[in-house]
Order: structure tokens, then sequence, then C-alpha cells
């Protein structure tokens, strides 16, 4: 009870959480991870698109719709990277799931001979690297220190 009898009650309904600190190593190697990926992305879209790695694919949409694609795609990737790095729980559970996604995606078009086989070779490389990269900065994401480290945020 408040000494001064004129302030009406109140009560301490928020509990103040003091800041996690910084993100463990497994986090910012994660987000290196998946910078990395994002970076391939886009290098892989470019040229494709200009014609550094053969001919664009038969069914391509116009340079514009590809390149419009390709900004909203990675920029909804680097706002959730952002987000996760600076210990947002759900960005990291979204992450988590295009992650998934993307790798039964991958795991499913590898098994159709007639889509696979109209992807130039370096779209096959560029896939699997970049899947890799994602399921590995996932699985940091979840490791002990990181699990910590969201759950304090």
């Amino acid at each position: 009870m408040s000494s001064d009898p004129y302030r009406p009650p109140s009560a301490n309904l928020e509990k103040t959480k003091e800041p996690a600190g910084p993100p463990p190593r497994a986090v910012k190697i994660s987000i290196g991870l998946f910078v990395v990926s994002i970076v391939l992305s886009l290098f892989t879209a470019f040229a494709l698109q200009v014609g550094l790695l053969g001919k664009p694919l038969p069914a391509a949409p116009s340079p514009v719709l590809t390149a419009i694609n390709t900004f909203v795609s990675l920029a909804l990737w680097g706002a959730l990277v952002y987000k996760t790095y600076t210990g947002a729980n759900w960005a990291r559970w979204i992450l988590a799931v295009f992650c998934g996604l993307g790798a039964i995606g991958l795991g499913v078009t590898s098994f159709i001979p007639d889509v696979w086989n109209l992807l130039p070779p370096v779209m096959h490389v560029s896939a699997v690297v970049q899947t890799l990269l994602q399921v590995a900065a996932t699985v940091l994401l979840f490791l002990g220190p990181s699990s910590r480290w969201f759950r304090a945020q």
C-alpha cells in the first residue's frame, strides 16, 4: 500500500524482463547461414535472368515479374532472419516452417522427372545447397543455447 492516501490503488501486473543479452554463437552462425542462402538465391535468380548460367526456363515469366517475385521473397526472408536475430521466437518458428516446406518441395520435385529435368543443372545445385544451408541454420536455432536464449526473450 502506498503511503499517499490520495493515490489510487495499483497493481504491478506486468512482469518486467531483464534483457537476455546478445544472441548465442549458434544463433549468429544460423543467421549467417540464412544470409548466405539469401545471397545465393539472389545471385542464381539474377544470373539465370541475364543468361549467365544457361538459357532461361522455357515457361519463365517476364523479367519484371521475376524481379518482383525475387524482391518480395527475399524481403520476407530478410525480415524473418532479422527478427530472429533480435530474439523474436515467432520468427524462428516461421523460418522453421518455411525451411521444412522448402525441403519437402525439393524432395517432391526431385522425384518428378518432368519438372526436375526442366531446370538447368545449376538450379539443381543451388536448390540443394540452399536447402542444406537452411536446414543447418534451422537446426542451430533449436539447439540448447539458442532455445534458452529465445525463451528468455
